[in-house]
């Protein structure tokens, strides 16, 4: 087999605004893709220990808010014109009739991803992306790590405070002050 050439530095990639990657979907494994940057990058089979985290956290987090938020696995959120991440778990304000298609990051309460292969794009570039969006929470579940990365505080420049969680510890999101959340109904039963 040979390998392939690079490509010459003349030619420019196009970069796809959110608007283009959502009236493509239905050519495209929607589930499985996610907009970054205006690129569309391929996410990672969902494993089983992927899964059963995320469903989890779902569980876990419809629970806990009840009728005060609408708690989503899996769905695409509008960012900006060139994002349109895929989390895992996405705990958004309960939704208008008129709430659209597709989750906005208006509506973002908290964003959760379980990771394992991806755990450098969501501790970094997704981070990033959602502080700048101002999403008051981001966690990230780190299945191989055992512990839940806490990001508070979001700015254009990134999470000012980060707590790294392990089992038995609780956390609160700013929504909800007054409910307590367990770091265990995030990582992996003991």
């Amino acid at each position: 087999m040979s390998e392939m050439a690079a490509l010459p530095n003349e030619i420019t990639p196009y970069r796809m605004s959110v608007d283009e990657f959502y009236r493509i979907g239905d050519l495209l494994d929607e589930d499985r893709t996610e907009l970054l940057d205006g690129v569309i990058v391929a996410v990672s089979p969902v494993s089983v220990a992927h899964g059963a985290r995320a469903a989890a956290i779902t569980i876990a987090l419809g629970n806990a808010f009840g009728s005060r938020a609408v708690v989503i696995a899996g769905g695409s959120m509008t960012v900006d014109r060139y994002d349109a991440p895929l989390p895992d778990v996405s705990v958004l304000r309960p939704l208008l009739p008129d709430a659209g298609t597709y989750a906005s990051v208006e509506q973002a309460l908290c964003v959760v991803e379980v990771a394992k292969s991806s755990l450098t794009r969501d501790l970094h570039y997704k981070a990033h992306l959602s502080a700048r969006a101002g999403v008051a929470d981001y966690l990230v579940a780190d299945i191989d790590g055992d512990v839940v990365h806490h990001h508070t505080g979001p700015s254009p420049g990134g999470y000012a405070s980060v707590a790294v969680l392990r089992h038995g510890a609780t956390f609160s999101i700013a929504a909800f002050p007054d409910i307590v959340l367990r770091a265990d109904a995030f990582l992996a039963p003991r």
